[in-house]
């Protein structure tokens, strides 16, 4: 996290912190104000705790099928880093 900018902490935060309060199919442009404080701070507090973010989000997908994929697992975070944050630098 400390090679990352503030951009890139907060917006994967706030993905994170989304899915794992709202559902893998939230789209965060509709929550209001204070629902994506709270998406925020939720996913910067696992957000900081490393890769197992990843872990949590695909243990809590509803995906069920042997042969699902990344978007099924992942939801709005794979279609998010897939397509949408190509404007903010990845880095690690």
């Amino acid at each position: 996290m400390a090679s990352q900018t503030l951009e890139q902490v907060l917006a994967a935060s706030e993905m994170i912190g989304g899915i794992l309060q709202y559902g893998h199919k939230v789209t965060l442009t509709k929550l209001s104000s204070a629902e994506s404080e709270e998406a925020t701070d939720i996913g910067f507090s696992i957000y900081s705790e490393g890769p197992e973010a990843v872990d949590t989000i695909r243990r809590t997908s509803p995906a069920t099928a042997v042969q699902a994929g990344p978007l099924a697992y992942y939801g709005r975070l794979f279609d998010w880093l897939d397509r949408r944050a190509n404007s903010i630098r990845p880095d690690p």
